[in-house]
């Protein structure tokens, strides 16, 4: 089982009480950022405080730059060996390394340090599978959910947000009741700061509704457990992926979530005619050429160019 471990590192972690200033600069350095990508920091922070074992994030944060430059990338260097040991995923990895420099970037900017941290994360290999289950898959995943219980309401509607609107699991996981304002759903979009309103097609609406008549209307997550053991409590990204992957197998093709918002961007893409600029502004896709790859696979444009070069022998 992989652990986080304490390793020998050049200098023991200074006392709290000789970190003037870091615990404004951990606070200030979460605070600009959206709830999703500040959970997140805030974990990668409290995973390389206990690295170092140090006493708080502060501490941990103020021991890294109390070594200076070549000292500190050592350690960087470290726990991104340490972190790549454990097996983590390399965007994960990446992305604790990100929460370091940047953490270093902004005790820069306010004259704590005067270096950055130059150790990056393992080149992340992109998803190049961007087909989905199809829009036969999702017809048949909504099939699979029978009946007309509350866990089939809800299933029913969460299978129809992800697609229907494109949503990652998260953005989905983190909705309100309060959130749905008659036909627009405010969704926190990756890497957005404000909620941005969508509208929401009728059939999707009308599954949501239904939903909601067995929720009930106490404010709250929209989205809830309805476990035994956590009923009533928000149904988190794990949970989300355990619904998607249970109605998926029972219809014969497993999958995640985020096959399925694969499969709404690539019919967005079919039934635009291959609108890029729309299809981005739907999937939420901060750059385009992110779209431009699952435009690619739709057309599959390198198969049909290596047609070409083999007729020509």
């Amino acid at each position: 089982m992989n652990t986080t471990t304490a390793v020998m590192l050049p200098s023991p972690a200074p006392p709290a009480s000789t970190a003037p200033g870091y615990e404004d600069l951990v606070r200030d350095f979460l605070a600009g950022k959206n709830e999703l990508t500040r959970r997140a920091y805030a974990s990668d922070l409290e995973d390389f405080r206990a690295f170092l074992d140090a006493d708080d994030v502060a501490t941990g944060v103020h021991s890294l730059h109390a070594r200076g430059a070549g000292p500190a990338n050592a350690v960087a260097l470290r726990y991104r060996n340490h972190l790549s040991d454990r097996g983590l995923a390399p965007s994960t990895v990446g992305r604790r390394l990100a929460a370091l420099r940047s953490v270093t970037s902004l005790a820069r900017l306010l004259g704590m340090v005067n270096w950055k941290i130059e150790i990056k994360g393992p080149r992340v290999q992109v998803l190049r599978d961007t087909s989905g289950p199809g829009l036969n898959g999702i017809r048949k995943m909504l099939l699979a959910i029978s009946g007309d219980s509350p866990k089939a309401r809800r299933d029913r509607a969460l299978v129809r947000i992800l697609h229907d609107l494109g949503l990652r699991r998260a953005e989905a996981a983190s909705l309100d009741l309060a959130h749905l304002e008659g036909d627009r759903l405010h969704v926190l979009r990756k890497g957005k700061t404000q909620r941005q309103p969508l509208t929401v097609p009728p059939e999707t609406l009308a599954a949501i509704e239904k939903w909601i008549q067995v929720r009930g209307s106490a404010p709250g997550p929209l989205f809830i457990s309805l476990d035994n053991r956590s009923r009533g409590h928000r149904l988190s990204g794990h949970g989300i992926r355990h619904v998607v992957r249970t109605v998926s197998a029972r219809a014969g093709h497993l999958c995640s979530p985020h096959a399925l918002r694969h499969s709404s961007i690539t019919t967005a893409l079919d039934r635009t005619n291959g609108n890029l600029r729309a299809a981005a502004k739907f999937a939420g896709h901060a750059n385009v050429q992110t779209t431009t790859r699952y435009d690619d696979n739709r057309q599959d444009l390198a198969g049909e160019i290596a047609k070409v070069v083999a007729a020509a022998v």
